[in-house]
């Protein structure tokens, strides 16, 4: 996302946000009929960013499971 303007919560003056780049990746793997195992990650290099001032995005998360079909 590239620079742009966007008003501070705590004072109401005009402010800029950084422009910033992130990297996710997801993955699933049929272990056995019926059977996943499921991994994503999100903001993989952990980049500091703030989408809405005064609100910092999440750092880097991985998250996990299993997806079954009966």
């Amino acid at each position: 996302m590239g620079e742009r303007a966007d008003v501070d919560p705590l004072t109401f003056s005009r402010t800029e946000l950084d422009d910033h780049l992130t990297s996710n990746l997801a993955l699933s793997y049929e272990i056995l009929r019926g059977l996943q195992v499921l991994l994503r990650m999100q903001n993989l290099a952990d980049e500091d960013y703030e989408e809405v001032a005064g609100y910092p995005a999440p750092g880097r998360r991985i998250t996990g499971g299993l997806r079954v079909r009966l």
